[in-house]
C-alpha cells in the first residue's frame, strides 16, 4: 500500500474506511504468512515422516534377519540336544546291559 492510496481514501471516505482498508490488509498478509508456515511445517513434517518410515522398513528388515537366524540357531540347537539325548539314552542301555552281565 503506498502512502497517496490512503491519503486518497482518506479524503474521500473518511478515518474510517482507511482504518478498515489497513485492517483487511494487515489481516490478508498475516493470513498469507500463517498458509506460508503451516506449508512448511507442513512439507518438514512429510520429510520427517518419510526418514521415520525408511528407519521402520530397515529395522524391519534387520529383525528379519535375526530372526531367521535365531530359528536356525534353534533348530541346530534343538537338533544337538536330541544327538545327545540319544547319546546319553545309548549310554545307560550300555550301562543296563554291562551292569546285567556282572
Amino acid at each position: 500500500m503506498d502512502v497517496d492510496f490512503l491519503l486518497q481514501l482518506l479524503e474521500r471516505g473518511g478515518l474510517p474506511i482507511v482504518i478498515i482498508v489497513a485492517a483487511f490488509w494487515y489481516i490478508n498478509k498475516k493470513d498469507n504468512f500463517q498458509a506460508q508456515q503451516i506449508k512448511q511445517w507442513a512439507d518438514k513434517d512429510s520429510e520427517e515422516d518419510k526418514r521415520l518410515l525408511q528407519v521402520i522398513t530397515d529395522q524391519n528388515t534387520i529383525n528379519t534377519k535375526n530372526t531367521e537366524t535365531y530359528a536356525q540357531a534353534t533348530n541346530a540347537h534343538t537338533q544337538e540336544i536330541r544327538n545327545l539325548d540319544s547319546t546319553f539314552k545309548a549310554f545307560f542301555e550300555w550301562m543296563k546291559t554291562d551292569y546285567k552281565r556282572k
